[in-house]
């Protein structure tokens, strides 16, 4: 008999100076099917309450998977994208660590961060290290593409939709 949890169990891994979520893990499933989300930068709110969460956690338990990670280009916790404009340090620095572990240790990566990265003063170096790690590892997918070529955010797109195969910009 296997005893799957009725609510997930949802952890974070946060800065000591509180101002970077690097990661968050939910587990619900007995086994070790894990999948990764690489998505913007992590809100800044009570995380119980944490609507992206729910919705790609929908997805991942629709799909068969047992744990999901999140992690973002951008670890600074912000109220909104236009923030990461005048953060000091948006990514972190411990992020490009994070992102690598979550993306190669997961059977499929879902990337989605939407045209909120034109906020970045620059490019990020995880947005870097992601692009490397694509072309090495074909598993990593989104839900298509906004009009500036940013893969869109999943919690834009409804729990049905099917994603497709990411192509690097």
């Amino acid at each position: 008999m296997m005893t799957v949890a009725d609510a997930p169990i949802r952890s974070s891994l946060v800065s000591e100076c509180a101002r970077y979520r690097y990661q968050m893990t939910e587990e619900w499933g007995p086994g070790d099917r894990s999948i990764a989300w690489v998505m913007l930068s992590p809100r800044r709110i009570d995380e119980v309450a944490d609507r992206t969460a729910e919705h790609v956690g929908a997805f991942s338990r629709r799909w068969g998977y047992d744990r999901m990670t999140i992690v973002n280009i951008f670890a600074a916790r912000v109220l909104e994208p236009e923030e990461l404009a005048v953060t000091e340090d948006p990514v972190g620095p411990e992020n490009r660590w994070f992102v690598h572990h979550a993306v190669t240790d997961s059977e499929l990566v879902i990337v989605g961060w939407g045209d909120g990265i034109r906020y970045a003063r620059s490019r990020p170096g995880t947005l870097e290290e992601l692009a490397g790690l694509r072309r090495a590892n074909a598993a990593m997918l989104c839900f298509g593409l906004t009009e500036a070529g940013n893969p869109v955010h999943p919690a834009t797109v409804p729990v049905s939709a099917i994603p497709i195969v990411w192509t690097v910009t």
